[in-house]
Formats: C-alpha cells, sequence, structure tokens
C-alpha cells in the first residue's frame, strides 16, 4: 500500500515519542534497578519464572498494582518475558498505583498511542477526575480498532476536535485499518442570485381637460372611461363615452 504524507508523519513523530519515552525508561531502570535488595516479590516472580512456572501479564499487572513490586522492576520483569506486550502501559500503572502519575500524564500516553482505550481506563482509576481530550481519547480508541473513518469527520465537523488532529486520525485509521480515509464531504457554498426587482407600473400623466373643447382640440375625443382625463362632468349622459359631438 502507498504510503501517505499523513502516515510519514506520524511514523516521524512516532519515532521521536518512542525516543523520549526509551529515555523515560532508561532512567528509570537506573533509578529502580533491581540488586540483591530487591522486593522479595520480584525475587519471587523470577524465581517462579526460571522455574518454569506460568507468570504472565495479569500476574506483572497484579503486583504492579498492589505495590510489591517498584516500577523499575516492572520493565526488568518485561525484559524477562513476564510481559502484558506494552511496557509503557505496565510502567505507567505502576507509577500510577504509588501516586506518581497526573492527569496530563495519561493523557499524553494516550495522545500518542501508548495506551489503548482499554489500557487508558485502567490507569485513570489512579487519577480521579481526569478526562483525557477529545483527540488523546480518539487516538486510543483507534489503538483499539473502534474508530471509523466517520468518526472522525463527524468529531471534526461537530468542532470537537481541530481539522489538524482530525487530519492524524484519518491517517491513523487509515494506517490500522489498511484502506483510505477520506475528508469529511462539504456542501458547496450556495451563491444567492441577487434579487430581481419588479417592474414598476408606469403611471400616466395626470391630464385635465376643462371641457369638450379642449378635449377635441387635444385630439382625445370621444373620451372614453378609465382613460386620461377622462371625469364626469364630461360625460353628460353618464354611459361612459364622454365628448362624442364637437362643440361648435
Amino acid at each position: 500500500m502507498t504510503t501517505t504524507a499523513g502516515e510519514m508523519l506520524i511514523a516521524r513523530r512516532r519515532q521521536l515519542v518512542l525516543g523520549l519515552m526509551g529515555l523515560l525508561t532508561a532512567v528509570l531502570t537506573l533509578v529502580y534497578v533491581p540488586q540483591a535488595g530487591a522486593t522479595p516479590h520480584y525475587q519471587f516472580m523470577v524465581q517462579q519464572r526460571t522455574a518454569g512456572v506460568p507468570v504472565g501479564c495479569n500476574d506483572l499487572k497484579y503486583a504492579a498494582v498492589q505495590r510489591l513490586i517498584e516500577p523499575g522492576e516492572v520493565l526488568a520483569l518485561e525484559d524477562r518475558g513476564i510481559t502484558c506486550g506494552n511496557r509503557n502501559y505496565t510502567l505507567i500503572l505502576a507509577l500510577g498505583a504509588r501516586g506518581l502519575l497526573t492527569c496530563a500524564d495519561v493523557d499524553w500516553n494516550a495522545g500518542n498511542g501508548y495506551l489503548n482505550w482499554t489500557q487508558a481506563s485502567e490507569v485513570l482509576q489512579f487519577v480521579p477526575g481526569c478526562q483525557l481530550s477529545n483527540y488523546s481519547k480518539l487516538v486510543a480508541i483507534a489503538a483499539n480498532k473502534a474508530l471509523s473513518c466517520a468518526d472522525v469527520n463527524f468529531w471534526q465537523t461537530q468542532g470537537l476536535i481541530s481539522p489538524a488532529q482530525g487530519g492524524w486520525l484519518r491517517a491513523l485509521v487509515a494506517s490500522l485499518q489498511g484502506a483510505p480515509c477520506p475528508l469529511p464531504q462539504t456542501a458547496p457554498a450556495s451563491v444567492s442570485s441577487p434579487p430581481v426587482s419588479s417592474p414598476q407600473p408606469v403611471t400616466q400623466p395626470s391630464v385635465y381637460y376643462e371641457n369638450c373643447s379642449a378635449v377635441w382640440a387635444a385630439g382625445a375625443a370621444p373620451i372614453h372611461r378609465g382613460s386620461p382625463g377622462y371625469r364626469a362632468a364630461l360625460d353628460s349622459d353618464n354611459d361612459g363615452v364622454g365628448c362624442e359631438i364637437q362643440p361648435r
């Protein structure tokens, strides 16, 4: 499938974020590196793993949430194959259990694709009152492959995310689903026609004939009712036609 410009930007951004998260992981590993004085539960899990006893993701999460192991030990156990498939998720879970997590931390990780919606929901229990931004929420939902192109377009057209965020999400959805995600269709702006003015009736100039001599002199005789200048005084028999006979 041809790589779009949006997907290339996402890949570059993801590489940058991976570098930052790698640096954070390295620092935490140095701080919490397990040695002879490591927590007893960490040693127990290592012994279980070495003995071939199944130790998996749920065991790791339980130990992290119950604070039986240190955050750095979580990473060390991940390296030993006791993993949930997402080092950032289990590390953030351990930090949250120890009160070392802020709402901004969760929002940043969700918005950069390091927590899917299920994982973000678990982590948020340690940050009461935290609400993810609309963009981060949609990225996390997309990581669960539960976001459609129509969803993105709806949120953008409703003004709930910016056009730039909509572009990022469309590229993300397209890469995850292997299908293009087009821009929202906007109706062309209607061009209003200028108002058409109705023609004004042509008014006849007011005409006044003093008598039938004037009517005849003007060449308007005989004058009919409704014609300019007609009036009852010019129509002696009131038949609608005035000045039928030329005065002498």
